[in-house]
């Protein structure tokens, strides 16, 4: 049998239930916040920030994102990784900013029109000297990146830019760093 109470005892025992759920409660919130404060590990953070030739690059959703002057790029490769490839070329960004970008290509030339978008006036694809396509002719006196096929290579012809090879992100990254002075 039930013992039968006061409202007095009643209220007390609530009372003292409640201030024990709030000190519990109380308790695990300094608690928490001391165990985020003394075993929060910075080098976790950390572990994705790699240094390239005094560049931080920190790799997010499969890309290396870095800042060079105060914009942003983004690369599918670290510059590490395409050290190899032979680039024979002496262009720059400047050498780009507010003129028209064009591509002959049948390649996705994604990398470049990402990385470069803010610099160039426009973006267009084109020929290059003769082609039955209805895209504008161009030639080396423009600003103009050529994808073909052949063994990996950027060179430079005037202001032509002939990136040979398979995979052409990865060229496009090189290419990218190399106007921009990262390699």
């Amino acid at each position: 049998m039930k013992k039968i109470q006061t409202i007095e005892e009643k209220q007390r025992r609530e009372g003292r239930n409640k201030m024990i759920i709030g000190i519990v409660l109380v308790a695990l919130m300094v608690l928490s916040t001391l165990g985020y404060a003394f075993f929060y590990n910075d080098e976790a953070e950390d572990e994705s920030l790699k240094n390239y030739n005094g560049l931080l690059f920190k790799e997010q959703s499969g890309y290396w994102l870095t800042q060079i002057q105060g914009y942003d790029f983004s690369f599918i490769y670290y510059p590490e990784d395409i050290e190899s490839f032979p680039i024979s070329m002496n262009l720059t960004i400047n050498d780009y900013i507010q003129k028209p970008l064009y591509f002959v290509s049948s390649k996705d030339s994604s990398e470049v029109a990402r990385n470069l978008q803010g610099f160039v006036l426009r973006m267009q694809n084109a020929c290059y000297e003769n082609c039955n396509l209805d895209l504008p002719v161009k030639n080396c006196t423009d600003n103009l990146i050529i994808f073909e096929d052949g063994e990996n290579e950027i060179k430079q012809e005037g202001n032509c830019i002939f990136i040979s090879g398979n995979n052409s992100a990865m060229l496009e990254d090189a290419f990218i760093y190399r106007i921009l002075g990262v390699r």
